[in-house]
This record gives C-alpha cells, structure tokens and sequence, in this order.
C-alpha cells in the first residue's frame, strides 16, 4: 500500500523465501507484477527453486504479468552456459511479461570475468527468444558490471532506499528487502 514517488509500476521478488503465497490476494493488491526465481547455479534439479512452477503457474492462472531471475553463482563461461540451460529447462512453457534476469551478486563470484558470464547467459536466452536483463545491487554495477556490453540488456538495480541513486540507465528499481504485501507471509 505505499507509495514509491516515481515508481510507474509496483513489483515483487518471489522466492522459496517467502512460501506459500496467496496468489489470489496479492493479485487484489496494489501489486502489478512479480520477478520469480526459479532457480540458482547449474542445470540440476537440485537447485530449482521449489516454489517456481507453483508461483508461475499461479500468476499465469490468474494474468499477473511476471518475469523471472536465475541466482548466479557461475566464475566460468561453462557454468554459465549450464545456467542458460537451467534457465530454458524451467521457463519452457511459460509466456513471460517480464525478462530472465541473471542476478549476479554473490561474492564467491567475485574474481569472475562477469563481463564474458553475462554475454553467455543472456545470448543462449535470447536466442531462443527470451528477453533477458540483469540484476545486481548498485555497488555491482559501479564496480563488477562496468563493460558497456551492459548496456545491451535490460538493467535491474537493488539500491534499497527512498531514492536510487544509480546514475546508469536502468528499467527496474529494487527499492526495498523488507515491503509487506497482503498474501505473502514469508
């Protein structure tokens, strides 16, 4: 129910964090889409988010326009290779309103050349016609995701605060961790 000045739009980030989810009350809320993970690292079973299909089969029951994100853990071109490919094995089927994100934000990456982890992910997505963008908090993309082939994708930036600040261009602001919507307990 609050109000983000500037804000055209209001969305959530939905993982296996936040559990169960009542579909049908947030779609009675001030909510206009969400970002789902559906998963982390490499194509296994094992790190499928168990909430994605039942989160992404409810919003397309019930026409939330929503998007996804895969949490990356990849420091070679072949672990994000086998990310796109986790990636396509879960999003085959759904018709996303949103982009696949790649969310490169762990520190266990950090020596990584995420310039050449990104162009792999994001053009195996985009070859089998997804739209695709990144996600990262603002200190990662002033001091990691600095190449200009950045520019190429859609941009989502974590900057929790009243305001952000990122001075690159960007579609998506992530302005808080701790929102409360009506339906979601976790």
């Amino acid at each position: 129910g609050g109000i983000i000045p500037g804000a055209v739009r209001k969305g959530i980030d939905v993982s296996k964090w936040n559990g169960d989810i009542d579909w049908e009350t947030v779609k009675n809320s001030d909510v206009d889409f969400a970002i789902i993970r559906c998963g982390f690292a490499g194509n296994y079973t094992k790190y499928d988010d168990p909430y994605w299909e039942e989160n992404a089969d409810e919003c397309t029951r019930l026409g939330i326009p929503f998007g996804a994100y895969l949490y990356s853990y990849a420091t070679t071109v072949s672990g994000a290779r086998s990310e796109a490919e986790h990636a396509l094995r879960l999003l085959e089927g759904y018709d996303l309103d949103y982009p696949i994100y790649l969310d490169l934000e762990d520190s266990s990456t950090l020596d990584a050349d995420h310039t050449e982890i990104a162009k792999t992910f994001c053009s195996i997505l985009e070859s089998h016609g997804y739209e695709v963008g990144v996600y990262a908090n603002m200190n990662w993309w002033n001091t990691y995701l600095t190449d200009p082939v950045f520019d190429s994708w859609d941009r989502w930036v974590a900057r929790y605060n009243y305001e952000c600040a990122y001075d690159g261009p960007y579609s998506m602001w992530q302005c808080t961790s701790t929102g409360k919507v009506a339906g979601i307990g976790g």
